[in-house]
């Protein structure tokens, strides 16, 4: 059972692992810390409950759907705390999985699948984590966390449906693009700027504007223009400071 004193000082401890890097201890914690879905004093802990399943089946609809109701609604957030008898320290250590909703004529039809960011394909087949996360360091204590450099990418964030493709974004990395349809991985999208590299990263956080059909995001890729190749659709990037030191770029692109 873990009390508000003990959560508030995990909350310090996180804190102190994203300042000091490899110099903070924030360990992996022990499965049996937070209890799944929580208790009666404390059910926001459901939420860092792991769901390790992926479903495909037709929901069940209690109610009456607005008649004409048709699309796709996707959802994306952390859906895996837990591998090998260790425990993330905070929501935002999840692997990133993402749901789809999609209204047709029958009702509505449910998927889930974990985006296979090389992350988790590593820890997958290891079976256990690998690697540091944003409040969680990777186990093995000061030897296994000292030397590291960022964070590897979870594509936990945010979910965007683009010119056919989807796009499964987090705030350390170029997006995963997703099929829209199984949503199965493709793999990691550069998007088509130039000169980026998987480490670039891009705003989980777009606004599409609905009378131009445009897209507006932020990346600190170094380019100023670039086409992509598949689309032909263009990118254009005004920079306001130099890279990479706290630059920032704004994207804007046709539909």
């Amino acid at each position: 059972m873990i009390s508000r004193r003990r959560l508030l000082l995990l909350a310090g401890e996180t804190a102190a692992a994203l300042t000091l890097g490899g110099c903070a201890s924030s360990p992996p914690l022990r499965k049996d810390v937070f209890a799944d879905f929580g208790d009666e004093e404390r059910p926001y802990l459901g939420l860092a409950t792991s769901l390790r399943e992926e479903y495909s089946y037709e929901a069940r609809v209690e109610g009456k759907l607005p008649d004409g109701l048709r699309g796709t609604l996707y959802r994306n957030g952390p859906g895996l705390f837990d591998r090998g008898g260790l425990r993330k320290r905070n929501l935002l250590d999840g692997d990133g999985m993402v749901q789809s909703f999609r209204f047709h004529e029958r009702g509505v039809h449910y998927r889930n699948r974990f985006v296979r960011t090389e992350k988790f394909k590593a820890e997958q087949a290891a079976g256990r984590f690998l690697y540091a996360s944003w409040s969680t360091q990777a186990p093995g204590g000061f030897p296994a966390n000292f030397l590291r450099v960022g964070i590897t990418a979870e594509a936990d964030v945010t979910v965007f449906p683009w010119q056919g493709k989807l796009y499964a974004f987090d705030e350390c990395s170029l997006p995963y693009e997703l099929d829209p349809q199984t949503l199965a991985t493709v793999g990691i999208s550069r998007l088509g700027l130039p000169g980026a590299s998987p480490s670039t990263p891009h705003t989980p956080s777009s606004i599409r504007f609905p009378a131009t059909g445009s897209t507006s995001a932020s990346s600190t890729a170094r380019a100023r223009s670039c086409t992509s190749p598949s689309s032909g659709a263009t990118a254009l990037l005004s920079c306001t400071a130099p890279f990479p030191c706290r630059a920032t770029s704004t994207c804007t692109t046709g539909s």
